[in-house]
C-alpha cells in the first residue's frame, strides 16, 4: 500500500516509528486499535470505513457509500459527507474542529488510496 502514488510520501515515517525512530501520533485515541498496525498512518480503504463507524457513528453501508464518493473523487457526494460525519461526530462527542481535522486525514488519503 506504501507503493501508491501518494502514500510514498508517508514511507519514511512508516520505517521510522515501525523501529521506534518517529513517535506514533494518532488522531484520537478512540482510532488507535484502528491505526495502531500501520503506526498511525490511514493506508486502507478499510481503515477509513472503520474510522466513519467508531468515530462518527456511521453505519457499516454509509460508510461504503463514503469510501467509494472517496473512490470517484466525488466533490459533491464528499461535500456532503462531510456534513454528515461531523454531524455524527458531535453527536458522539467529538468538537468540530477534531471531527474536520479527522475528515481531512481521511481525504488526504482519499487522494492516493484510490489510484
Amino acid at each position: 500500500s506504501l507503493n501508491r502514488p501518494g502514500a510514498s510520501d508517508y514511507i519514511n515515517n512508516f520505517v521510522a516509528r515501525k523501529h521506534g525512530q518517529e513517535e506514533v501520533t494518532v488522531l484520537d485515541p478512540v482510532l488507535e486499535d484502528i491505526l495502531a498496525p500501520t503506526y498511525g498512518i490511514m493506508l486502507y480503504q478499510e481503515q477509513v470505513m472503520q474510522v466513519a463507524q467508531r468515530f462518527a457513528g456511521f453505519s457499516l453501508g454509509k460508510a461504503d457509500i463514503l469510501r467509494r464518493a472517496m473512490g470517484k473523487k466525488d466533490a459533491s457526494a464528499m461535500h456532503e459527507m462531510r456534513a454528515s460525519f461531523i454531524q455524527g461526530s458531535l453527536e458522539a462527542g467529538h468538537t468540530v474542529a477534531k471531527a474536520e481535522q479527522v475528515f481531512d486525514v481521511m481525504e488526504k488519503f482519499a487522494g492516493y488510496g484510490f489510484n
